[in-house]
């Protein structure tokens, strides 16, 4: 049987510890594999053409688990497996669960539907992307041709921006999306963003849950995000929608 991988033996890491809160997982992700999570990060990010980041794939088991929870261990409540897995409340559960797998957590329970393992392997995902896998393999072989100028550039690139600048894989894929749309070499476009991100202080590489409600509503601050709440009687952003922001902007009140 061949030797598991560092990828492999991390994914069981997560899976053994996974009761512990995101930093602590972080750690010690590192303590145990020697790798950062952003080794991870570009890692998994490049597998998935940008849409799962470690924290994001964090989050999910922590659901794939709590889901198993609800189906296997009765004695246990919703609020009880909500503080087990890191959410506020329970309704703070039932949002995320529902946003992943389309059901609520009662109803997880109540009619045990079919649950996906979204648990990630280093084989499926070299067998999704071909690119990615020669990337790997040959990047820094002996046989630099096997790799085109372009993806030779580009990998670089984001290297630089994970490493160097701090940007997530999905910010990557994001900066390097508009680049190609404004015919902008992606390597000058990632500077750019970088300089953009020191002069507003707004970047911080471990978002909660609330927080990245936050950020894709567009909200720019803790306390804008409390106000918005406040004045539509909402007990968290997970209740808050788009319309709800720019309406509070406007001075308006929904109908």
């Amino acid at each position: 049987m061949s030797e598991k991988s560092i990828f492999d033996s991390a994914m069981d890491y997560i899976d053994e510890h996974i009761e512990l809160d995101n930093v602590q997982l972080k750690r010690g992700l590192y303590a145990a594999t020697n790798y950062t999570d952003a080794d991870f990060n570009r890692y998994i990010g490049l597998s998935t053409d940008g849409k799962m980041t470690l924290g994001k794939y964090i989050q999910n088991r922590k659901l794939f688990f709590a889901a198993m929870d609800l189906q296997q261990n009765l004695d246990l409540s919703i609020s009880d497996i909500a503080q087990k897995y890191g959410y506020s409340d329970q309704s703070a559960l039932n949002r995320a669960i529902k946003r992943l797998y389309g059901y609520t957590p009662s109803y997880i329970r109540k009619e045990r539907p079919s649950i996906s393992d979204n648990r990630l392997n280093e084989e499926e995902l070299r067998t999704k992307n071909d690119v990615l896998s020669r990337v790997l393999t040959k990047f820094c072989s002996d046989e630099p041709s096997f790799i085109s100028q372009f993806e030779s550039d580009y990998f670089a690139s984001f290297l630089h921006a994970t490493e160097e600048c701090g940007f997530d894989i999905g910010t990557c894929s994001l900066i390097s999306e508009l680049a190609s749309r404004l015919h902008v070499p992606f390597g000058k476009l990632i500077i750019v963003c970088f300089d953009a991100m020191i002069n507003s202080q707004l970047y911080d590489e471990c978002y909660s849950p609330e927080a990245e409600v936050a950020i894709e509503l567009g909200i720019t601050s803790g306390e804008e995000a409390a106000c918005i709440c406040q004045h539509f009687g909402c007990d968290s952003v997970f209740e808050l929608n788009i319309f709800m922001v720019e309406a509070y902007r406007r001075g308006q009140s929904l109908p």
